[in-house]
């Protein structure tokens, strides 16, 4: 835990900081259910009990090194599973750390434990809907359909609308 960073997000408009970068993560559909648990935050009393109060995280292989290496606090992940059209929601990025044993301990030992080192900690969610090929045009890619986690080119701005708390997204060229 020796690693572990947490911050307030806190930019010009409190979501949007044209500074930080964003990413986007494809799960695996066979790990759906993990994912669910994630987005439901149904292991909150677990990993406060770890040691990681008011946060949620997610674990990767070391085939995502590059770009996790690029992540700062303050970035911003968008979400969705393998197969599936639009991405549903984004996360702000409050940590992160080398950790083998973080997901074993909340998933079990059948959560690829062996490959998965490196972990994401979130403390701020926001809505989305994403079409799949307009995130795929952001990256600059023509096709990206396996489980990973890729840096995006062109950002998209989280605005949150207090009336009734919908958030558009739009999408900024930098």
């Amino acid at each position: 835990m020796s690693s572990y960073h947490s911050s307030n997000f806190n930019s010009k408009n409190g979501y949007y900081d044209p500074m930080k970068n964003q990413f986007f993560v494809i799960v695996n559909k066979d790990e759906s259910d993990k994912f669910r648990q994630f987005n439901y935050n149904t292991y909150e009393k677990l990993l406060r009990k770890l040691g990681y109060p008011n946060t949620r995280f997610w674990a990767f292989s070391d085939n995502e090194k590059e770009n996790f290496d690029k992540i700062q606090v303050g970035d911003t992940a968008y979400f969705a599973i393998q197969g599936e059209h639009t991405f549903s929601f984004s996360a702000k990025i409050s940590g992160k750390e080398e950790n083998s044993d973080l997901a074993e301990n909340v998933f079990g030992e059948g959560f690829r434990q062996k490959i998965t080192k490196s972990v994401l900690f979130f403390n701020e969610f926001f809505m989305a809907s994403i079409n799949y090929s307009e995130m795929l045009r952001s990256t600059g890619q023509e096709s990206v359909d396996k489980p990973g986690l890729y840096f995006i080119q062109n950002k998209f701005e989280d605005i949150e609308i207090e009336s009734d708390k919908v958030v558009v997204i739009e999408e900024k060229s930098i």
